[in-house]
C-alpha cells in the first residue's frame, strides 16, 4: 500500500470528489504489481522505436499508420 496515495485519496474524499474518482485513486493506492510483473516490465524499459514519419504520412489516408 502506498501511503501517500492513500492519504490523498482521503482527502479527495474529504474534498468532495465525485465517488467513482475515490474509488479509482483507492485502488491505485492499494494495488502493487507482481515481481513477476515488474520483472517482465525491466526488458522493454527505455524501449522506443525510431518512427519514419515520412513513410507513414505517404501511407494511404484512413489506414492505421497514416492516421
Amino acid at each position: 500500500m502506498n501511503l501517500r496515495k492513500m492519504l490523498d485519496t482521503y482527502l479527495a474524499f474529504r474534498a468532495g470528489a465525485p465517488l467513482g474518482d475515490v474509488v479509482v485513486l483507492k485502488l491505485d493506492a492499494l494495488s502493487s504489481p507482481s515481481t513477476a510483473t515488474l520483472r517482465a516490465l525491466e526488458r522493454v524499459r527505455g524501449y522506443a522505436p525510431v518512427q519514419d514519419l515520412g513513410a507513414l504520412r505517404a501511407m494511404a489516408p484512413g489506414t492505421l499508420g497514416r492516421e
